[in-house]
């Protein structure tokens, strides 16, 4: 059996290779093979472009701190792998970790089976949460909803966050298309609840078509965590006939963030806004917290962003633009966002071999520094943080 050092490379180089499914009949396999785990406990599922991450841990907050065995599968990851399956907020273990994930990979070299690297990482989060015997299971979508191998589950609650441009190329050309895409989420007479923001008509028009009540967040805000607290409190009051939920556990439950969103450090914020709705919340949120106060901002993206409506939007605020390399087969090298910011005419920038590097030459010349963009800058970026 291989490491889990070994595995985890395997299925990054799997990741880079990857594409969006079009349909279901390859996961209903994979979930075949591995006895349908997702339907032995009740599930939440969370979809939307921005703010998945974050109601999804509020939401299984406050069922865990009300008593119940809570299961969360989140995506991406900051330091591990390990932390997007999550049971009672600690990590699957390596040696569980490793052992399904090669019996999931045989069996797909067996049957023949294209399998990607999220399938991989969903059926195995699947399994552990069958085999940790959680008594319910909160499960944030990847890419989209509809052919989302995550939505194999029967779920007591859809929630869809927001609906905004991210992954053209997969869910569609118009917001419209990638809310049609997110819709596919919604079953049959399943509550579901959405943000603010989300008003298509598609997503409308298939809850009604399934006869699934449907409850939208009114209050917007210029700081985004307002909207997923107000998103999660709604969705934790359409399942309280199902699960007894303290009032001091939800009131806990809710005030958590996962780490990088909006988190202060000393001069520095890590944020994950990694996409253009995000970067707009995202600056809307330092204008909010801090009116008026310079900043610098440094910046990882990857390849398959709006990177240059990004990078306009930033270069439009920021004081100076430090560049670096997202580490993951997707990461825009800085020479493709140096010419991005050339061509919008934004000479305030520089670039770095590596994070560290951005990290340590930034750092010292900022009073705020705004550190964005790739999950997969963040692990350095902290390690880094003077």
């Amino acid at each position: 059996m291989r490491s889990f050092n070994a595995l985890t490379q395997y299925l990054f180089e799997l990741h880079s290779r990857s594409k969006a499914s079009q349909d279901l009949s390859t996961a209903k396999r994979f979930a075949a093979f591995l006895e349908k785990p997702q339907n032995d406990y009740p599930t939440i599922h969370v979809a939307g472009t921005n703010g998945k991450g974050s109601v999804s841990l509020k939401m299984a907050t406050a069922l865990q701190l009300s008593g119940y065995k809570v299961g969360l599968y989140t995506s991406p990851h900051i330091h591990s792998l390990r932390e997007r399956i999550l049971v009672q907020g600690e990590p699957i273990s390596e040696e569980y970790f490793c052992k399904r994930v090669e019996e999931i990979l045989s069996f797909a070299k067996q049957e023949n089976l294209e399998i990607s690297f999220f399938d991989a990482m969903t059926f195995l989060g699947f399994k552990y949460f069958q085999e940790e015997k959680v008594d319910v299971a909160v499960i944030e979508a990847g890419i989209g909803g509809k052919y989302d191998c995550t939505n194999l589950i029967n779920p007591c609650l859809s929630v869809i966050t927001s609906i905004s441009w991210d992954h053209r190329d997969y869910l569609g050309s118009t917001l419209e298309e990638i809310a049609e895409q997110k819709a596919g989420i919604i079953k049959y007479k399943t509550p579901v609840v959405v943000g603010p923001r989300v008003c298509f008509t598609s997503i409308n028009q298939r809850a009604a078509e399934l006869d699934a009540p449907f409850f939208s967040v009114k209050e917007e805000s210029s700081f985004y965590d307002v909207e997923n607290t107000a998103l999660a409190l709604l969705g934790l009051k359409h399942i309280a006939s199902q699960f007894t939920l303290s009032d001091n556990a939800i009131e806990k439950g809710i005030a958590v963030r996962p780490p990088c969103r909006f988190e202060k450090r000393g001069n520095v914020i890590f944020d994950v806004a990694h996409n253009e709705d995000g970067i707009r919340k995202l600056l809307d949120a330092i204008q909010l917290h801090f009116p008026g106060q310079p900043f610098h901002v440094l910046l990882g993206m990857s390849k398959d962003k709006e990177l240059k409506t990004c990078l306009n939007l930033i270069g439009a605020k920021a004081e100076v633009i430090h560049l670096v390399k997202a580490p993951s087969p997707r990461g825009a090298s800085v020479e493709e966002l140096q010419q991005i910011l050339n061509s919008l005419c934004h000479d305030h920038f520089r670039a770095y071999s590596t994070i560290q590097e951005g990290m340590k030459h930034a750092q010292g010349e900022a009073e705020l520094l705004i550190v964005c963009g790739s999950f997969y800058i963040m692990d350095e970026a902290k390690t880094s943080f003077q």
